[in-house]
C-alpha cells in the first residue's frame, strides 16, 4: 500500500534484519522467520531470534528478552520478548476470534510509546466495539487489512463507530484498510470531532447503510483535515435515506442567539422562513481537502455544513440524492473537477447562507434526475459562481430545472457551462421569493402548486422564503441544448409575499439581471424566456429589469 507522509514506510525483510543487526545471525542459522506467532509455536521454533513477518510488518522476538519488552510470547517452552520502535505491529500479538481487545491493547501500547499501529493483511480482525484512537497515536496503518465490523445495539439516535478519533486530535492519520460494515447497521466507518491537520486516506468501506466518514467541528474548531482517495459504497440515495445514509458528512455546531426553534423538526428551514437568517457557526471549520474519493450511494454523497475555505476536487460521486451539498454558511470553497453521476436531485447544491463559492469544471450526468436544479443556489446563498461545468441529462426522467437560483441569492453567476438535456419546468430558473399566492399557478415556478408541505409538521405553507429583491444574477456565455421544446429555456419569476405571518410586505423585484451571450442549440422552444411578476393586495407588485436577450439561437 502507498504510504502517506505521516506514516513510516515499510521496510523489506532484508532491510529490517540489517537494522536489527541480524544479518550475520541469520546466515549462521540463529534466526527463524515465520508468518505468525502461531506458526512459530506449530513448528516448534527454538531459535534465539524469531522474526515474524508478513512482508509489510516485521517484529523481532529475542529469546530471554522479557525485561523491558513491549510484547512477550512463550514459544517452545521458552520466553521471548520484542521491543517496538517506530510502529506497533499487530503481528506481535496473538489474534484469534474477536480482535477488539487485541486492537485496543495495541493502540494503548502505541499511545505509551507515542507511535502508531500497523495491521497485517494476513490476520483477521473482527471488530465488535469502537476502536478509539487517542491523540497520542499519530497513525493507524491498515497495510491492506480488513476490519469486519459487527457492533451490536447501535441505533440512529445512538450510532456506533468502527474507528473513532479522539476529540481534539491533531496530526492523526488513518489509512490503508477495508472496513466491512455489512453486519453493522447504524455504524459510522470513521468518526472524529474537532480534528486538526489529520488525514483519512486510502480506506475502502463496503456494506455501508448509514455513514461512511462523519466529522464535525462540534466541540471545537476543525482545520486542515484531508479526506483523500477513499472509496465508500453506501445504499442508493433516495428520499427514504434522508437523515440516515450520508456517505461523507462534515458538520459544524451552530450558535443560536435564541431558543425559538430548539424543538423544531426542521430548525434551519423554520428559522429562515421566519426571519431570513441562518444560525452562525460556533467554531471554525476550514482548510479541508476532500479529493480523489469514490463515493457510491447515500442521500448526500458529500454533505458539508458550515465548512469554509476548503477544496472539494477530483471526486467521483454517483447514485445519490444530492451529490455535493453545501449548506449553513458554507462559504469561500472551491468545488472543481469532480465527476458527479446519477443524482436524483442536485449535483451541487448551495443553500442557507452559503456564499462566495466557486463551482468549476465539474462533469455532471444523470439519467434519473427528478428533483431540483442540478446546479443551484438559494435561501441566502449569494455571490456564488458556477463556471465551465458540463451537465448532460438523458433517459426518461428530468429535473424541474438544470441551472437554478432562488430566494435571497443575489450575485449568482452561471458562465461557460455546457448544458444538454430535458427539464420539466425550464432549463434555467431564476426566482426571487417562493410564495404560492404570488406565483398564482405559474407553471415553471417552484411554488406552482400554491403550497408545499411544511418540513416541520407537514401542513400546507404558501410562503417558503425570500425577503426582497434578487440583484445581479448573470447567465452568460453558456451553451444550452434543451431536450424538450415544450418548456421555456429561461424562467424568471419576480414574486411578492406577505411573509409567514401574512403581515409583511416583501417585494421580490429582480434587478440588474443579465441573461445574454448564450448559445441555444437544437430545439425550437416555444419561448426563450418566460416571465412572471407577482402581485398581492396590500403587498405590492414586483418587477424585472435587465437584459433577457438570452443570446443566439441555432435550430438544426
Amino acid at each position: 500500500m502507498p504510504q502517506t507522509s505521516d506514516v513510516p514506510a515499510s521496510s523489506s525483510l532484508e532491510e529490517y534484519l540489517a537494522a536489527q543487526s541480524l544479518t550475520e545471525a541469520q546466515a549462521s542459522g540463529q534466526v527463524q522467520v515465520v508468518s505468525s506467532l502461531q506458526e512459530a509455536r506449530d513448528t516448534g521454533a527454538t531459535a534465539a531470534h524469531i522474526v515474524v513477518s508478513d512482508g509489510t510488518s516485521h517484529i523481532h522476538f529475542q529469546q530471554d528478552r522479557t525485561q523491558g519488552a513491549d510484547a512477550t510470547a512463550t514459544i517452545g517452552g521458552r520466553a521471548y520478548g520484542a521491543v517496538f520502535t517506530d510502529v506497533v505491529p499487530l503481528l506481535a500479538f496473538d489474534v484469534s476470534g474477536d480482535a477488539t481487545q487485541v486492537l485496543t491493547d495495541a493502540v494503548a501500547k502505541a499511545a505509551e510509546r507515542g507511535t502508531g499501529v500497523r495491521l497485517s493483511p494476513t490476520q483477521a480482525y473482527p471488530l465488535t466495539a469502537s476502536l478509539r484512537i487517542p491523540d497520542e497515536v499519530p497513525f493507524l496503518d491498515g497495510a491492506g487489512a480488513t476490519l469486519d465490523v459487527s457492533i451490536a445495539g447501535a441505533t440512529q439516535a445512538e450510532p456506533g463507530s468502527a474507528i473513532s478519533l479522539a476529540a481534539g486530535s491533531s496530526g492523526t492519520t488513518v489509512t490503508g484498510m477495508t472496513l466491512d460494515l455489512g453486519d453493522s447497521p447504524y455504524t459510522i466507518g470513521v468518526q472524529g470531532d474537532a480534528l486538526s491537520d489529520s488525514t483519512i486516506s486510502g480506506i475502502t468501506m463496503t456494506g455501508v447503510t448509514f455513514r461512511g466518514i462523519q466529522l464535525a467541528a462540534g466541540s471545537g474548531p476543525m482545520t486542515g483535515v484531508r479526506i483523500t482517495d477513499n472509496r465508500i459504497d453506501n445504499v442508493e440515495g433516495t428520499t427514504d435515506t434522508k437523515g440516515v445514509a450520508y456517505s461523507l458528512l462534515v458538520t459544524t455546531a451552530v450558535d443560536d442567539p435564541d431558543t425559538r426553534f430548539v424543538g423544531s423538526a426542521s430548525p434551519i428551514w423554520e428559522r429562515y422562513v421566519t426571519d431570513g437568517t441562518v444560525s452562525p457557526n460556533r467554531y471554525d471549520n476550514s482548510g479541508l481537502t476532500i479529493s480523489g474519493n469514490t463515493i457510491v450511494g447515500g442521500y448526500y454523497g458529500i454533505g458539508l455544513s458550515g465548512v469554509t475555505d476548503s477544496v472539494v476536487s477530483h471526486n467521483s460521486v454517483s447514485t445519490t440524492m444530492r451529490s455535493i451539498s453545501m449548506q449553513n454558511n458554507c462559504s469561500n470553497n472551491r468545488v472543481e473537477s469532480n465527476t458527479l453521476t446519477n443524482s436524483r436531485s442536485s449535483a451541487v447544491h448551495l443553500a442557507y447562507g452559503s456564499e462566495g463559492n466557486t463551482v468549476h469544471g465539474n462533469t455532471i450526468s444523470s439519467d434519473r434526475a427528478t428533483g431540483q436544479g442540478l446546479l443551484q443556489a438559494y435561501q441566502g446563498s449569494r455571490s456564488n459562481t458556477f463556471s465551465d461545468n458540463t451537465v448532460t441529462l438523458s433517459g426518461d426522467s428530468a429535473p424541474a430545472w438544470v441551472l437554478y437560483v432562488g430566494p435571497d441569492s443575489s450575485g449568482t453567476t452561471f458562465t461557460g457551462n455546457t448544458v444538454t438535456g430535458r427539464a420539466t419546468k425550464a432549463l434555467i430558473g431564476i426566482e426571487s421569493i417562493w410564495d404560492g399566492r404570488s406565483a398564482d399557478g405559474s407553471a415553471a415556478s417552484y411554488m406552482a402548486s400554491g403550497s408545499i408541505p411544511s418540513p416541520v409538521d407537514g401542513s400546507a405553507v404558501t410562503y417558503n422564503g425570500g425577503r426582497g429583491a434578487l440583484d445581479q444574477v448573470a447567465v452568460t456565455g453558456n451553451v444550452l441544448t434543451p431536450g424538450d421544446a415544450g418548456v421555456p429555456v429561461v424562467y424568471v419569476g419576480a414574486e411578492v409575499s406577505a411573509g409567514p405571518d401574512q403581515k409583511q410586505a416583501l417585494i421580490g423585484s429582480i434587478t440588474n439581471l443579465n441573461v445574454s451571450g448564450n448559445q441555444v442549440v437544437g430545439v425550437d422552444a416555444p419561448e426563450l424566456v418566460a416571465t412572471h411578476t407577482g402581485s398581492l393586495p396590500g403587498v405590492g407588485t414586483a418587477s424585472i429589469t435587465g437584459d433577457t436577450s438570452v443570446g443566439s439561437v441555432q435550430v438544426g
